[in-house]
C-alpha cells in the first residue's frame, strides 16, 4: 500500500495522521462486531486515516465522521440497510453514495440499498483513483 499512497502523493497532496495502536484497532473491531480486514489493519497502523483532493477515507486517531466507528454506526442508525458486515470506508457526499469494505478487504459502493463491488481491495481501489 505504501507505494499506492506515495504515488497518490506525488500527483496529489496527502494527508494522515500517526497509525493507531494495535489496542485502538482491537476496541474498534470490538465496538462494530466485526474484524477489519488485513489490510485495512495495517491501513491503521500505519497511516490512521487518510485523505487526498476530494476523497477523505475512514480511520482512527480522530473524532467524529472520519473516525470508523462513529461513520460505521452513524451509518447503520439510517434505515437499516447499511451491511453489517461493512465498515465505512468513504461516504462520497453525493446522493448518499458510500464506499464500504467487508473482512476480507472486498471494495463496494453503496447507494439506496444497493451494494456493487468495485475492487479487489482497498488498494486496488486507491490505485483506481491515481
Amino acid at each position: 500500500m505504501k507505494t499506492v499512497i506515495d504515488a497518490l502523493n506525488a500527483k496529489y497532496k496527502v494527508y494522515h495522521l500517526k497509525g493507531a495502536s494495535e489496542a485502538d484497532i482491537k476496541m474498534a473491531e470490538q465496538k462494530l462486531g466485526l474484524s477489519f480486514s488485513p489490510e485495512y489493519r495495517t491501513y491503521l497502523a500505519t497511516y490512521g486515516l487518510l485523505s487526498f483532493a476530494s476523497h477523505e477515507f475512514t480511520g482512527l486517531g480522530a473524532d467524529g465522521y472520519l473516525n470508523v466507528v462513529s461513520a460505521t454506526e452513524k451509518e447503520r442508525s439510517l434505515g437499516g440497510q447499511f451491511p453489517k458486515d461493512c465498515i465505512l470506508l468513504e461516504n462520497n457526499g453525493i446522493d448518499g453514495l458510500l464506499t464500504l469494505q467487508d473482512a476480507t478487504g472486498t471494495v463496494y459502493s453503496f447507494h439506496a440499498g444497493e451494494k456493487k463491488r468495485i475492487a479487489a481491495s482497498f488498494e486496488d481501489y486507491l490505485k483506481s483513483l491515481l
